[in-house]
């Protein structure tokens, strides 16, 4: 198991266990060392292969290797005691994809899923509602994801939400739009965001200096190490096998509910709107959302780091009781 889990507090006491899986490029001393915080949880950080320990390795090509090689080291772990999971990222799609794989095949399910950083991998809820636009200076909002365009002029602009590629089929309205009208023309065009990032140009096929413009602008990694050359030569082959992974990674919006646990989302203010609603579709518990500030790595904050653990060690030891 040491292969593939990093556990540097081993707690065979713990009320429960957290499963971590890593960002793109990542790797597990981030959350291995949470163990020594939660002190009734065990926490088992997810290692790779390509980095750390396992750099001799060949990355996998595929979500359903890192699921497979992941349970099959832990499901008799699993099977001993409540488990959650937590995901930044690439690792909240490999979570869901991991409670996915266990809950369809061994009929085992964690007490919560807590994912950060990342759009659930279809495109829109079922029921979540959206708001197009907002008020000048208006508080951010998770929901408030859609691009809106206004026109004058008495005609009217469909907001929409358009791949690289281009807009799609044009319709002509007859008479006045209306919610069944546009329901169809919904049904008839938009596809699942994960069949979309099979056809979107891809940040993997980058060139090292695009790559480099594009980690510059999500943040998150520090200048000196972005200008140190020898550095990245290690690094960006890892970062850029992981988002082959999640653009390649294709799943269904489900129509009913996979999971029953909680889930919370956890997002940074500043980062690129995700469309956290839509997790709200892969379970029948409850449903929360936590916006902190900070970009796409709002979670190496140490203030947010300290809220993020609170929440779980709430959550957790709360689960652990009813779980009982």
């Amino acid at each position: 198991m040491d292969q593939v889990i990093n556990c540097f507090h081993k707690r065979p006491e713990a009320v429960a266990r957290l499963i971590c899986f890593p960002w793109a490029g990542g790797g597990s001393i981030h959350y291995a060392r949470w163990g020594k915080i939660l002190s009734a949880i065990e926490v088992f950080a997810v290692k790779l292969p390509g980095r750390e320990t396992r750099a001799k390795e060949h990355f996998f090509q595929s979500m359903e290797q890192i699921v497979d090689e992941v349970i099959s080291v832990l499901l008799p772990v699993l099977k001993e005691k409540p488990f959650a999971l937590f995901g930044h990222s690439f690792g909240a799609m490999a979570s869901f994809a991991l409670a996915h794989t266990l809950k369809r095949v061994h009929k085992l399910e964690p007490i919560h899923m807590f994912l950060s950083g990342a759009s659930a991998p279809y495109l829109f809820g079922l029921n979540s509602t959206r708001r197009v636009w907002r008020k000048k200076k208006g508080e951010y909002n998770p929901k408030n994801t859609i691009p809106t365009v206004k026109h004058g002029g008495g005609n009217i602009i469909l907001w929409g939400c358009f791949s690289a590629k281009g807009a799609g089929r044009r319709h002509r309205i007859e008479g006045r739009m209306n919610g069944a009208m546009y329901r169809k023309i919904l049904a008839n065009n938009l596809l699942p965001s994960s069949e979309m990032r099979i056809q979107a140009p891809t940040r993997s096929n980058l060139s090292d200096e695009e790559f480099l413009q594009w980690m510059t602008r999500i943040g998150g990694t520090p200048p000196e190490l972005l200008a140190n050359s020898e550095v990245m030569k290690l690094f960006l082959p890892v970062l850029k096998a992981d988002l082959c992974v999640v653009e390649n990674y294709r799943c269904n919006r489900p129509v009913t509910p996979l999971l029953s646990c909680p889930v919370t989302c956890f997002d940074g203010k500043q980062d690129m709107p995700h469309d956290l609603e839509a997790w709200k579709d892969i379970s029948s518990g409850d449903f929360t959302v936590q916006m902190l500030p900070g970009g796409h790595f709002y979670l190496k904050d140490a203030s947010n780091e300290e809220i993020i653990l609170d929440c779980i060690t709430k959550y957790l030891e709360t689960a652990e009781m009813d779980y009982l």
